[in-house]
């Protein structure tokens, strides 16, 4: 069985476009995203990234999103 092509990208229009797996760092206040970390097709690379930025910076807000579903969150409420 053939495997699908992993794609990553930096855009978040075509991110969004082709439903990718986006962490991103978020505002204190959670309303506006400051900057797409990682946009990819493959949810265990998001989880890594996603991972690593935590490591990184524990005070920022992070998240792992396809489209307006949140798959994971930090700091988790």
């Amino acid at each position: 069985m053939p495997r699908w092509s992993e794609e990553e990208t930096d855009n978040p229009a075509y991110a969004d476009t082709r439903g990718f797996f986006k962490v991103e760092e978020w505002t204190a206040d959670d309303l506006h995203v400051t900057r797409l970390i990682y946009a990819c097709n493959r949810i265990d690379k998001a989880h890594d990234i996603f991972d690593a930025a935590i490591r990184i910076n524990t005070a920022g807000r992070y998240y792992i999103r396809q489209g307006i579903r949140v798959v994971e969150k930090w700091p988790t409420s």
